[in-house]
């Protein structure tokens, strides 16, 4: 009875402790970046955004087909040539890269961003972030 009783103690003064803290966008290192579970951009070799997805309005301000053919760099302190980016076609698990993005109306956004190859005909042809 005493350990079943700590352990809803414990779940209930956490569930308090949480609730203080109200909504988590505003909590350093938990700005939306961090919430979105999907892809936000794939660059060619050339680093030129040819996909955007309707993420980068809310986050960012562009609107998603403003961004074709736009280099990264645009958006972030993305360098395609100094960027270790994964290569290797059989790669399933996504490299981590600490970025910059940089909103439209100038504010920067320092979010860590999950890299995937993209390959066609087993060339590499460019990069999902």
């Amino acid at each position: 009875m005493s350990e079943n009783w700590n352990k809803k103690q414990l779940h209930n003064r956490l569930d308090s402790v949480f609730s203080d803290l109200g909504d988590p966008t505003h909590l350093p290192g938990m700005s939306i970046f961090n919430q979105i579970s999907g892809w936000i951009w794939e660059i060619d070799t050339q680093g030129r955004i040819v996909n955007s997805s309707a993420e980068v309005e809310p986050m960012l301000g562009y609107d998603p087909a403003d961004l074709l053919e736009q280099p990264l760099s645009k958006i972030s302190n993305f360098e395609l040539e100094s960027a270790e980016l994964p290569t290797d076609p059989s790669a399933s698990v996504p490299t981590m890269m600490e970025m910059v993005f940089y909103q439209v109306d100038g504010k920067k956004e320092t979010a860590k961003s999950h890299l995937l190859p993209l390959h066609s005909n087993n060339k590499l042809s460019g990069w999902r972030g």
